[in-house]
């Protein structure tokens, strides 16, 4: 999923990616709780600097630290983040509470021929067949 930047397009990847770094302030630790190789987390930073046009991490032989701009990202990117995640379980919910949509009504041949012979069965008409009296 991207969302438009002022300087390109942001990857819902990349933020993720960025949000576990500002935790943990150690690319390689943040790359471990992703499941990814810490190469890929680094590529994925320096996209997002890049898209947005400023460096948003400084890095050290000891991890990271965020620049203001990587402050003021991380704050904006976890109410984002956590925005979506609650509106991906909402739906989710909602899908499982779905009522089944009603059986499309029968051709109009099969209705016709039904009214003609009362007592055709529900199959052949959709509607249940009329009860005789005994």
């Amino acid at each position: 999923m991207a969302l438009v930047g002022t300087s390109g397009a942001l990857e819902l990847r990349h933020l993720r990616s960025f949000l576990m770094v500002a935790q943990e302030q150690n690319i390689t630790r943040a790359a471990a709780r992703l499941h990814l190789a810490q190469q890929a987390v680094s590529v994925q930073i320096q996209q997002l600097e890049r898209a947005l046009g400023t460096e948003l991490l400084v890095r050290g032989s000891r991890g990271v630290t965020l620049t203001a701009a990587g402050l003021e990202l991380a704050a904006g990117v976890r109410s984002v983040v956590g925005e979506l995640d609650s509106l991906t379980e909402r739906v989710r919910s909602r899908a499982e509470q779905a009522v089944p949509a009603p059986a499309p009504p029968p051709h109009p041949r099969i209705q016709e021929s039904a009214r003609r012979r009362p007592g055709t069965s529900r199959a052949a008409t959709g509607r249940p067949s009329s009860a005789k009296a005994s």
